[in-house]
């Protein structure tokens, strides 16, 4: 039965976003934004690969609807703004951001893996906004206290990023991209087919 409304729901959704809405409430408010919420952002992910970076703005405006102290998503929005030549409006979002990031930051236990997570978004969100130095300093405060390796050779990574890297990508980043506050992202290029 579970399968069944899980397709349902699929299918609704690929149709049409309200009808997907539609389904959902009915399952109560509880259940329906959780799971609208993780639809969202599976959308948003796919349109940001994609590089609809105008859909995956409409989109990441219903995360932020439904979850509006969601720092790491508002920045995100910043730099979709900012690929598609709007950089004022870029700036209004990594501002925003970066306000949230230090209300959660006061109020987080400071030997948490989220608190970190959280500080070294803060410092790309300072970066963004154009205070490489400020963005910098973060960092080598985390890098001096990191004991895993990976972690290590990550933040070494965003520390030798450039603000346009950031938002672009880089090279030096091949292999590895952080996806979010708790997640390192492992990729490789894809495999060539063999004929």
């Amino acid at each position: 039965m579970k399968l069944i409304a899980a397709l349902l729901l699929l299918i609704a959704f690929t149709t049409s976003e309200s009808s997907y809405s539609q389904a959902l409430l009915s399952l109560g408010p509880e259940k329906s934004d959780s799971h609208i919420f993780g639809s969202y952002i599976r959308k948003f992910n796919s349109q940001v690969y994609l590089k609809q970076n105008d859909s995956a703005i409409v989109t990441g405006k219903q995360i932020i609807r439904i979850r509006p102290n969601n720092a790491y998503y508002t920045y995100r929005i910043g730099e979709l703004y900012e690929k598609t030549g709007d950089s004022i409006t870029a700036i209004g979002y990594y501002k925003h951001s970066l306000s949230i990031f230090n209300a959660a930051l006061d109020t987080m236990d400071r030997h948490s893996w989220r608190y970190n997570f959280a500080k070294l978004e803060k410092a790309v969100v300072l970066i963004l906004l154009g205070q490489k130095d400020a963005g910098d300093n973060v960092i080598k405060e985390l890098l001096s206290a990191e004991t895993i390796d990976s972690n290590k050779q990550y933040l070494l990574i965003i520390l030798s990023m450039s603000r346009k890297e950031l938002i672009y990508g880089s090279p030096k980043s091949d292999g590895l991209r952080y996806v979010g506050p708790s997640t390192l992202l492992y990729h490789s290029a894809p495999a060539s087919k063999n004929k």
